[in-house]
């Protein structure tokens, strides 16, 4: 199951009517700003007494800094006391950017992501977070390597999710 904070509406080239102060604070985001906004929205979503550690879906970009939502977890990590994992998951082989049409089979993240360090997930209640997730399953691929690495459990947890 993933949990998500709203509903993202593509910006579309601003032909989308339904573009929102929501929507528009995720693109910010994606540009690396709003980071302590949404840090503080998750501080309201999250039970730091049941989780261990953060993680975060790597960038579609081998080697990629995760932008915005690397910033989100580790100032949530350090906001609740939590371990910072955020670089436990690295995407080995660039993908195409899925908001660009990329494919989002499962298969295409079990291929080109792999657990780096899995010492830090060990028998650990693991947060995994994505700013905007649309089928789920770049959250999913992620989840099944860090349970096969180890860890106790993972809550999937977006910022977004596309209308």
């Amino acid at each position: 199951m993933i949990t998500y904070i709203g509903l993202y509406h593509p910006w579309r080239g601003g032909t989308n009517p339904d573009f929102d102060a929501f929507s528009a604070n995720i693109l910010e985001l994606k540009r690396g700003n709003m980071v302590e906004h949404f840090a503080d929205m998750l501080c309201r979503y999250v039970d730091a007494s049941t989780l261990d550690v953060v993680c975060i879906v790597p960038s579609h970009c081998a080697n990629g800094d995760g932008n915005g939502i690397r910033h989100v977890a580790s100032s949530l990590s350090k906001r609740l006391g939590l371990c910072d994992a955020c670089r436990c998951l690295h995407r080995h082989t660039t993908i195409n950017k899925l908001a660009n049409g990329g494919c989002r089979n499962v298969d295409v993240h079990l291929r080109s992501i792999m657990v780096c360090d899995a010492s830090a997930i060990r028998n650990k209640r693991v947060l995994l977070l994505d700013d905007v997730t649309t089928t789920g399953n770049s959250l999913y691929a992620c989840r099944e390597l860090l349970l096969t690495a180890g860890a106790a459990t993972v809550v999937c947890l977006a910022l977004a999710q596309t209308a």
